[in-house]
């Protein structure tokens, strides 16, 4: 469930540009949304998990994703007042014209694409191997970035993200070789990882890295924009798709999923 995210020294050029404010985040402040989201990000398969009834996800994946999108645009617009004084039932947001809209199409795209992925991958994996083969977006990342953006890595970085990879791969293993049927681990502890789910995870990867390195880009070709702006205009995107996405399968779907079939306290709390 990712939004645009911005380096420190960046910052300048997305806070108040109204009254000039150019403050940065002091260091309680970026330890504490270190820590949060990480308890976050750490939580969302392990709630995932806890949904399901009988081994299968009892809920449609593009109503869960929607409500996030619709959250955070809540929140992106909230923030967006505030950066330019606004009273909540007045004044303008100050959006800019649709051809600076376009290119978040793809970038929303991709995650619509991604956040639902991430849902039915939790039938094929535990979630500690979940978070250990996540975390291969981050080379994926990387090579692309070197690819795309031209930006040299250090023999450090190269060393760490060969670390990450062995360190994949070794789960990967040990998974497959406990490896049973979906049924045989639907109530199951136990760390495993069937092929199907590794499929589904590289493909995550590789679509994180490319939305990641693509959101980069647009940043770095739209600087004037503010950092709210910015997130409005994905998660527009972002919300139209899962709409859609929820309307269609919903329409398709054999036993008739309603929105808030099965619906749970833990699917709540993503």
């Amino acid at each position: 469930m990712a939004a645009i995210s911005i380096s420190r020294e960046k910052l300048p050029l997305y806070f108040n540009e109204r009254h000039g404010d150019t403050r940065q985040p002091n260091s309680l402040q970026w330890a504490i949304m270190l820590v949060s989201g990480v308890l976050i990000y750490g939580s969302h398969s392990v709630l995932l998990n806890l949904c399901k009834v009988d081994g299968k996800i009892p809920f449609n994946s593009a109503s869960v994703v929607l409500m996030i999108e619709l959250t955070k645009l809540l929140f992106s617009l909230t923030m967006r007042r505030l950066e330019l004084g606004i009273r909540v039932g007045s004044g303008r947001l100050g959006l800019p014209s649709f051809k600076y809209w376009v290119p978040f199409s793809i970038p929303a795209l991709l995650y619509c694409i991604n956040n639902n992925i991430v849902v039915h991958i939790q039938l094929y994996m535990d979630p500690a191997s979940f978070q250990v083969l996540s975390n291969l977006k981050i080379a994926a990342t990387a090579v692309l970035y070197r690819m795309v953006m031209r930006r040299r890595l250090s023999w450090i970085q190269w060393l760490a993200l060969g670390l990450l990879t062995i360190a994949g791969i070794s789960n990967s293993y040990g998974g497959l070789m406990n490896a049973g049927t979906v049924d045989d681990y639907s109530s199951s502890s136990k760390v495993h990882v069937t092929m199907w789910g590794l499929v589904l995870v590289m493909t995550y990867c590789a679509i994180s890295g490319a939305s990641g390195v693509y959101t980069e880009f647009i940043l770095k070709r739209q600087p004037q924009l503010s950092l709210h702006v910015q997130n409005i205009l994905l998660y527009i995107f972002g919300a139209v798709l899962n709409l859609l996405v929820f309307l269609v399968s919903s329409w398709s779907s054999s036993d008739g999923r309603k929105w808030f079939d099965h619906l749970s306290s833990d699917e709540t709390c993503q």
